[in-house]
């Protein structure tokens, strides 16, 4: 599991900074997020450690030297995204249907955006709420999209 994003970045620097793990609710009201996010900041950084052999992070367990420099050594090679939203996040998604020799999956969808499974289907509901979505495909939209805005 890869997380990027300003949260992960912020949650590693702040238990880089303990001694002791401390509790989700502490972590959440510190870092003014919700129990539920720190649980899943908390799931990838302890899926970052197995892939390098590091004991989890347990919440009132010692954060050890090791633990710390596994995470932010990952977290420096990690690329920075930008966060995209849900209506631009959407219309990739059109775009992405549209292509005539790839069938998307849920999967394959989750892995581009880095977001969860319920994320992408609320995102094809909400296209398939729009009246008039059909999936359409030109060149200037393609040249819009690789310069990060898009005209539809």
């Amino acid at each position: 599991m890869q997380v990027s994003g300003m949260n992960y970045t912020k949650f590693i620097n702040y238990i880089s900074t303990q001694q002791l793990l401390p509790s989700v609710q502490t972590i959440a009201n510190h870092l003014n997020l919700s129990n539920r996010k720190i649980y899943y900041l908390l799931q990838a950084a302890n899926s970052e450690l197995h892939s390098v052999h590091q004991p989890f992070l347990v919440p009132n367990l010692e954060v050890t030297g090791q633990q710390v420099s596994a995470l932010t050594t990952k977290l420096s090679i990690a690329a920075t995204n930008e966060y995209i939203n849900s209506y631009d996040r959407q219309l990739i998604m059109s775009i992405c249907i549209a292509l005539p020799l790839k069938k998307w999956t849920l999967s394959e969808f989750q892995l581009l955006f880095d977001v969860s499974r319920n994320t992408v289907l609320r995102d094809i509901s909400e296209l398939k709420k729009r009246q008039k979505f059909k999936p359409a495909f030109s060149k200037k939209m393609v040249l819009n999209l690789r310069n990060h805005y898009l005209i539809y």
